[in-house]
This record gives structure tokens, sequence and C-alpha cells, in this order.
């Protein structure tokens, strides 16, 4: 008996001395990044590209959509583009007659102008004629051409400035016909986008996963229609906040797969997530309510592998890290 106690209380010393320097846990599994597909633009499913759990690169296309509704609202908006292409090139032709009409009726202007100038200085010079030098018919005639040269100048000026404001109507309408054009450019660049939508592609290389869409299916815009999950992989351990006091980041992990326990990962630590599992739920703790009740709380610990895995690991297959934690004891 005493050799049989003094046999255990050695292998629980080499046990004790052997795991106190681990941590590790159950509440483990494997982790990754999960796309979720979904289209841009409502239509039935014109072909299905991809089958369940195959795996597929970035940017292959995974269903196309029927193109035909869209192919139409293409043609449209580029036949409108064109229209308001139409109207901008009449709107500056109609500019360059304006311009043209405001510049001549400026120069009748100066014609006017010129002559009314003549006609005053006719008159002047007849006034100032004494009277026996001068006929009443050559003072009445001097008088009424400078009176009309007068009108001539003022009705001269008041085409001119109609002119002018034509001018600036056609040039406002220039504005809005390259407004209309912009708009139309945008609806065109609208419809393209909408076209390209209907080959919907995956976001990640990975596994396509949970497809829920089939052949002939009418889908709406958002609608999650299959999940690609990623290569990469990592281990996201629950550990208890009791297991932290030693554990730091570049640690070394041994990983065992609960499908795969003939082998064992080597891996490492990355990160210790600021925040417990249970203030990131639906319904968090609240402390201040007065009902508190204190647990030990799990922090989630992400761990990196630092081999190249010889299999595929599902995301959320089970494992059990063993962090050593030796160095952080120092």
């Amino acid at each position: 008996m005493i050799a049989v106690t003094l046999l255990l209380i050695t292998v629980g010393v080499i046990w004790w001395l052997m795991t106190r320097n681990y941590e590790s846990t159950d509440d483990a599994f494997i982790d990754g990044h999960i796309v979720q597909v979904a289209p841009r633009v409502a239509g039935r499913v014109l072909s299905l590209n991809v089958n369940d759990n195959q795996f597929v690169h970035a940017d292959t296309i995974v269903i196309n959509l029927d193109p035909a509704p869209f192919q139409a609202s293409y043609d449209n908006a580029a036949a409108a583009v064109q229209e308001a292409q139409a109207k901008v090139d009449q709107a500056v032709a109609d500019v360059a007659v304006q311009v043209a009409t405001a510049n001549q009726d400026h120069a009748d202007v100066n014609a006017a102008v010129a002559t009314a100038i003549n006609a005053t200085a006719d008159y002047r010079r007849f006034l100032a004629l004494l009277p026996p030098a001068r006929a009443q018919q050559q003072v009445d005639a001097a008088t009424s051409n400078y009176r009309n040269a007068e009108a001539q100048v003022v009705a001269a000026r008041a085409k001119a400035a109609s002119a002018d404001a034509q001018v600036m109507a056609s040039r406002a309408s220039v504005k809005a016909a390259i407004a209309e054009l912009a708009a139309a450019q945008a609806q065109l660049e609208t419809a393209a986008l909408d076209l390209k939508y209907v080959r919907v592609t995956a976001g990640q290389d990975g596994f396509v996963t949970r497809r829920t869409v089939e052949q002939g299916n009418y889908v709406q815009v958002g609608q999650e229609i299959m999940d690609i999950v990623c290569k990469d992989v990592w281990v996201t351990a629950n550990f208890k906040e009791t297991q932290l006091r030693y554990m730091r980041p570049n640690q070394p992990v041994t990983v065992t797969v609960d499908a795969y326990p003939d082998h064992d990962y080597k891996a490492h630590v990355q990160s210790i997530q600021t925040g417990t599992g249970a203030v990131f739920t639906t319904l968090p703790p609240e402390n201040a309510t007065g009902n508190f009740v204190k647990i030990v709380q799990r922090v989630p610990v992400k761990i990196v592998f630092d081999e190249p895995l010889d299999r595929v690991l599902a995301v959320g297959e089970s494992v059990e890290p063993s962090v050593y934690i030796r160095s952080g004891r120092r």
C-alpha cells in the first residue's frame, strides 16, 4: 500500500509538472470566413453553374439571370442618351445662330448711332445759320431726319437687347440640355451595371455551401442564394477567464481535431478578444439590475495554424487546443 501510494503521488507530481504550463479547453471549433452570395438585381435564374461543396475561385459566375429585360432597359437608356445628345447639338447650334443675329443687331445699332450723329450735326448746323441764309424747308427736313435717326437708334438698341436676351435663353437651353444628357448618361450607366449584374459571381475563393437556388427560380435583390466558405481557417477557442492569466499572443499551441484525432496540428495564439462572449449576445447581462449572479466568463481566443493543412477542415468542427503558457509566467 505504501508503494502504491508513493507511485500515485509520483505520477500526480509528474502530471502536475507536465500540465501546469498548459491551458486547454474543449469549447473550441474551426472558424473561417463565410461570404454570402446574393444577386444585385431581381430576375429568373437562366443557368446554375456550380454544385454543392464545389470549390470556386473569386469572380467565378455561379448563376446567370435572364438578361432580356435588362438589355431592353439598356437599349432604351442608350436611345435616350442619343436623343439628349441631339438636343445638346441643336441647342448649341441655336446659340450660334442667336449670337450671329445679336452681332448683326449690335452692328445695326452702331450704324444707327452713326446716322443719328450725322443727322444731329446737320440739324445743329442749320439751326446755327441766320434766317436769311436758311430755308424753312431745309430746317424742317433736318429736324425730321434728326428725330427719325434718334428713333432708329432706340429701335436698334431695343432689337439688340432682345437679341441678347435670346442669346442668354439659348445658352440656358444648352445648360438644360447638357444636364438632361448627364441624367441620361447616368441612366445608361445604371442600366449597364444592371446588365452586368445578371452574372452573379463568387466574392472569394472557397467552397459552395448552403445553396438554396435552382435553375428557373426567381430571385430577389439581396436574397442569399449560397455561401462561400473560404479555405483560410483558424481556431476560435473560448477559454475561461481564469485561464488567461499567463496566456499571451504568439505562444505555441497544439490543436487536436475531433474528426482526425490521429494528427496534432501546430499553431500559435494570434490574439485574445477584448470582450467576453456574453457581452456580444442579443441580451447581454445587465449587472446593474440587481439580479447579478457571478459565473466564470468565456473569452474567445484566435489561434492560427503554423503548418499547411493536409486536409480540408470544415468550419464548425470541434477541436481541443492546448496552449503552452510557460513564457507567460516570466
